[in-house]
C-alpha cells in the first residue's frame, strides 16, 4: 500500500447515505483497490466492506426492503486495539485520536447524546449523521472504533 494518499476520514463520511453506483462511492473503491461486487447475504441486515490493513469498514444496507440497491450506512474507523487491524492512518472525524481516553472525546465531542457504559459506547450527534464511540477494555482505554453511521430512522 503505498502511504502517500492518507485516506482521509472526511472523503469516507461522505460516501455514507449516497448508493453504491454514486460516483463518491466509486471513487473511494478505487482508492481502497475494492473490485468485488458487494452482494447482500441472504439473511443479513447488511453488507460490510472489511479493510483491517487499513483499519477500515464499510456498512451498506438495502436503500429499502424490497431494494437491491444499497447504500453505504456506516464507516466504521479502526485502531490496532481491535485483534486483527491496523489503525486507520487518516484523519479521524471531530479531531479524535486512537490514543483518546472517554474523557478526552468528551471534552472533543461534548457530552454524548446516549451510550452504553456496558459496551464502552458513548454516542453524539454528528451533523446529520450519529458519531458512536467504543472504547478499548484494557485500560486507560483509549478509542478502539469510531463509527460514523445514518441515524436509526433513515
Amino acid at each position: 500500500v503505498r502511504k502517500d494518499h492518507q485516506m482521509n476520514s472526511q472523503e469516507v463520511i461522505d460516501c455514507i447515505g449516497k448508493s453504491e453506483e454514486s460516483s463518491e462511492v466509486q471513487r473511494l473503491f478505487a482508492a481502497l483497490k475494492f473490485t468485488k461486487k458487494l452482494k447482500m447475504p441472504k439473511d443479513d441486515i447488511d453488507v460490510r466492506a472489511e479493510f483491517p490493513k487499513l483499519g477500515l469498514s464499510l456498512i451498506f444496507k438495502p436503500e429499502s426492503p424490497k431494494s437491491s440497491r444499497l447504500i453505504m450506512s456506516a464507516a466504521k474507523f479502526v485502531s490496532s486495539a481491535e485483534k486483527g487491524n491496523t489503525s486507520f492512518q487518516g484523519d479521524l472525524p471531530g479531531q479524535l485520536a486512537f490514543s483518546d481516553i472517554q474523557a478526552d472525546a468528551r471534552e472533543k465531542l461534548g457530552p454524548p447524546v446516549d451510550g452504553d457504559p456496558d459496551l464502552r459506547l458513548d454516542i453524539w450527534s454528528f451533523g446529520k449523521l450519529r458519531l458512536a464511540i467504543k472504547y478499548a477494555k484494557a485500560a486507560p482505554s483509549p478509542i478502539a472504533v469510531i463509527t460514523v453511521q445514518l441515524p436509526p430512522h433513515s
